[in-house]
């Protein structure tokens, strides 16, 4: 018998993935902030020979565990050239696996799942070893008052640009699964494979749902249920930051005005939060069961949220966390809104009314800041997968 000791870790920072990118770096603060070692390669998508700096500095590091985002650890390998990892691999699952890629996991790497219901899909590719930890809050991540970005309502988010996968299907078939995504933007909480069966391309002829599919009516339904959020919530002072894909999503439409760029998710964005008189969270149409990155960062950097509806399982949180090690059955939830009317009269009410605003806030900044921290979020980690083996 033997005990895994995890003292060193490894890990890259890819500067096209916003997301990941943004909760491995709180990961990092984390580990720091519990005495581990990390050290973080800096990935420089325009250098040629990045992946084999990326594959000399893991190997000199020589790290006791190597921690990834969203995909197994072999894709990692196939694209490093490495034979095999010199070190346990921890895969942190932060979206649905079943849209994420067709590859395997192994048997050997430990997969964290950031809400209970990706497990599914990451036992059918493979994983063994699972965990739920969500995601958490950094402590460090300055955010002050800045006069620019002191707007009524604030959005920040990306759309996907979807054309490349459209222009390689036929007009029928976009037609049918634009019906399909409309669909599930009225009707969240209904699964697309139910709808696919409900509503066939022709009759006795099914689609096949895939992950790739998946993705698709997944990010074309976001696009339509977030363009009509915010075109009700436009009138009232919206600022919508983002990426470049919005451009072509919001021309010659009210949105088009308000729209102001992208914003660095590190230098900026944590002072448009601090700074805005109400931040919105536009849940995607994943149906997360578990509070998202924005749950925790928005009431942690002194900023006020509002969302559109959370999925409510009838699920008793004892049977995903038995230990309570997260406590989210007392998570803050931020008010949360079913349709762009509900959504833009409670915003309204906010504006006008501070007091509540920072009421709020405060509350769930203090639960987050005792509970929530990526911090104790990475001791919890440790918890699971420091072990005795044989």
């Amino acid at each position: 018998m033997k005990e895994i000791m995890v003292e060193r870790f490894w890990l890259f920072d890819d500067p096209r993935s916003y997301g990941a990118r943004s909760i491995l770096r709180g990961a990092v603060e984390g580990l720091e902030g519990i005495g581990k070692t990390v050290r973080v390669f800096s990935l420089d998508p325009g250098d040629p020979q990045n992946t084999r700096r990326m594959r000399e500095d893991l190997l000199e590091f020589d790290p006791d565990a190597i921690l990834l985002a969203n995909h197994p650890a072999s894709l990692f390998q196939r694209e490093t050239g490495l034979d095999s990892l010199p070190s346990t691999a921890l895969v942190w699952i932060l979206d649905d696996p079943f849209m994420m890629g067709a590859e395997p996991f192994s048997e050997d790497e430990i997969v964290l799942i950031a809400d209970p219901g990706f497990e599914p899909a990451a036992r059918n590719r493979g994983a063994k070893q699972i965990h739920f930890l969500p995601v958490a809050a950094p402590e460090t991540l300055p955010a002050e008052f800045r006069s620019e970005y002191a707007h009524p309502i604030a959005y920040v988010g990306s759309v996907p640009d979807l054309s490349p996968m459209r222009g390689q299907l036929g007009e029928e078939t976009v037609l049918y699964l634009d019906r399909i995504a409309e669909r599930k933007m009225n009707e969240p909480s209904t699964d697309f494979q139910t709808l696919l069966n409900d509503d066939p391309i022709a009759p006795g002829k099914q689609v096949q749902l895939t992950g790739q599919l998946a993705y698709y009516l997944y990010a074309e339904a976001n696009r339509r249920s977030r363009l009509r959020f915010l075109e009700a919530l436009e009138p009232l002072g919206l600022a919508l930051y983002g990426n470049e894909a919005w451009k072509s999503q919001i021309q010659d439409a009210p949105l088009e005005a308000v729209f102001k760029g992208a914003l660095d998710p590190f230098s900026e964005y944590p002072h448009l939060i601090h700074s805005a008189h109400i931040n919105i969270n536009l849940r995607s149409l994943q149906g997360f069961t578990a509070p998202t990155q924005r749950d925790f960062l928005v009431p942690q950097l002194g900023g006020f949220l509002l969302s559109t509806e959370v999925r409510r399982e009838y699920f008793d949180w004892s049977t995903i966390d038995p230990e309570n090690q997260f406590d989210l059955g007392a998570f803050p939830w931020s008010l949360d809104h079913v349709n762009p009317e509900d959504l833009a009269q409670d915003c309204l009410r906010h504006l006008n009314e501070s007091c509540a605003r920072e009421e709020w806030t405060h509350m769930a900044a203090s639960e987050i800041s005792e509970k929530h921290t990526y911090t104790r979020r990475m001791e919890q980690m440790l918890a699971m997968i420091v072990r005795v083996e044989g």
